[in-house]
């Protein structure tokens, strides 16, 4: 599909991709078609520091938060919770197992005396019944769980986890995808409460008018409230709009130079994208699952927000100084 774009239809620059693996396929694909491509999903760490940092890909960019939101500002979170055996039961690929390493290697380095008592993955993509990986755990009696099932997979597993007991049994559950609109709204008033939940982007967060005024248009033309990656894709379109008319130009390696660095305000609140890898930094809130009866679903309450630049992996990537926590 890359090659179809630039070769025959002529794009000048690309921007999507949901899975990690389709990720690291396009990153050195995209040097040789010297186009832009701006992901607007895909979390893989790998994309960025290897590609990017290290190989000297520049034509790769992130708009979205990564692997480091999905695991280092977990275990952020998890430090505060009373949970100390925790488990989880993840995607059987590069971003289940990336997000569930980062989880426990953070975890361990801020909240001494942690422990995993308990890991299942789940066939991804395949997985119908998830009551075999939910036994694994339940049988270790941890008292965390933290999973990045996600899409309708994570609606499946809740509702077969809610006929389990697995919510009255493990007290501390971790989402870092929970707080994507497809899951939501697919299990409406079914997901539990007090379900710690995040994602790429959450339409109340943050409370400012660029915000509130881009979820008011995307209501008024589309009667839906915004999925994450809608605000992620609006995004990646505005930074290469930006890019084009700060360079003047449409050519690679203008817009490259344009991009480095570049501050922008968007729906999910102040991107800046790193030069050295490429990737956008920007905040965005953990809450937990809670009843409004403004809205057919559970909404976040109870909102935590951890700077990115707090629990971002930071280049060179290696050796002191490269991995989360940071105090600034």
């Amino acid at each position: 599909n890359a090659r179809y774009f630039v070769d025959s239809w002529g794009a000048d620059y690309l921007a999507g991709v949901d899975s990690s693996g389709q990720a690291l396929a396009l990153a050195p694909l995209m040097e040789k078609l010297d186009r832009v491509l701006m992901f607007t999903h895909a979390a893989t760490e790998k994309v960025t520091e290897e590609w990017v940092f290290k190989k000297g890909i520049k034509q790769i960019f992130r708009i979205c938060n990564s692997t480091y939101h999905d695991g280092n500002s977990a275990a952020f979170l998890a430090k505060d919770l009373p949970a100390m055996k925790w488990s989880t039961i993840s995607p059987k690929y590069e971003y289940g197992f990336t997000c569930w390493k980062m989880f426990q290697e953070t975890l361990k380095k801020i909240k001494p005396g942690v422990s995993f008592v308990a890991e299942s993955f789940s066939p991804f993509g395949t997985t119908t019944d998830f009551r075999p990986f939910m036994n694994t755990i339940m049988d270790a009696n941890p008292d965390g769980l933290y999973s990045t099932i996600w899409g309708g997979e994570l609606v499946t597993f809740v509702k077969q986890a809610k006929q389990a007991g697995l919510f009255e049994k493990i007290k501390h559950v971790v989402f870092p995808v929970g707080a994507a609109m497809d899951v939501l709204e697919g299990l409406g008033q079914e997901m539990p409460d007090n379900i710690w939940i995040t994602g790429r982007y959450f339409f109340l967060y943050p409370n400012n008018k660029t915000n509130t005024e881009w979820v008011a248009r995307f209501r008024k033309r589309w009667n839906h409230y915004p999925a994450y990656v809608s605000e992620t894709g609006f995004s990646s379109i505005y930074a290469l709009k930006a890019a084009v008319e700060k360079s003047g130009s449409k050519e690679t390696k203008a817009l490259i130079q344009a991009l480095e660095g570049m501050e922008m305000d968007t729906p999910a609140g102040q991107r800046v994208f790193r030069k050295e890898d490429h990737q956008a930094l920007y905040d965005v809130p953990w809450g937990k699952t809670k009843g409004d009866p403004k809205y057919p679903f559970k909404v976040m309450g109870d909102m935590k927000v951890f700077p990115a630049k707090q629990y971002f992996s930071r280049p060179p990537f290696e050796g002191p100084g490269a991995d989360p926590p940071f105090s600034s």
